[in-house]
């Protein structure tokens, strides 16, 4: 994700991208118009309630999930001699 931030700010500068952070937008959003207006048009129909960020914040509830389901591996055991065990 750091690589996406980099290349919004040098397209877009550093201000343009910490105003679009402000407004609660993923990075995925920024710099897309069309998602930009949507994103928007949907914190207009939110209540005052309503975080302004609360789409970073199921972001990142959803990559929680993703990476704590995800399969653990299996510690390794080494059944190979030792030059103390043998």
């Amino acid at each position: 994700m750091g690589v996406q931030i980099q290349r919004l700010v040098e397209s877009h500068g550093a201000s343009q991208v910490r105003q679009w952070a402000d407004e609660g937008m993923t990075v995925d959003t920024m710099g897309k118009p069309r998602d930009m207006r949507a994103f928007r048009e949907r914190q207009q129909e939110r209540s005052a309630e309503v975080p302004k960020d609360i789409e970073r914040g199921m972001r990142s509830q959803s990559s929680a999930v993703a990476t704590h389901t995800t399969r653990r591996r299996k510690p390794v055991t080494h059944k190979c001699p030792t030059r103390f065990g043998m």
